[in-house]
């Protein structure tokens, strides 16, 4: 696993020898890009709150696949891109329902 930063313009350690790679361009940390031997290559966005909001694969077995995210007011996940979530007024998840999946 390598850590770099775009300003930076070099890589940072490898970890585990694993030949990921993470974009760390922001200065919260957020992976911005990632590239592994069994994932492939992903790239993500993310809200103004600091919540991801998208996953794009570009390569490797998911190549193409978009994934998004999305959040209520008050930051509790809304839908992962597979599944629904409800809350009660403290915040506590209540229920969720699956998406179905054609097959």
């Amino acid at each position: 696993m390598t850590f770099h930063k775009h300003s930076e313009g070099a890589p940072g350690p490898s970890l585990l020898g694993t030949g990921e790679t993470h974009d760390l361009d922001r200065p919260d940390g957020d992976v911005l890009e990632m590239t592994d031997s069994v994932m492939g290559s992903w790239t993500y966005t993310y809200d103004d709150f600091n919540q991801l909001t998208s996953g794009t694969a570009s390569a490797g077995v998911d190549a193409g696949l978009d994934l998004g995210w999305t959040y209520d007011r008050y930051g509790n996940l809304l839908y992962d891109g597979r599944n629904t979530y409800a809350y009660d007024a403290e915040g506590v998840s209540v229920s969720f329902w699956p998406s179905s999946v054609d097959g």
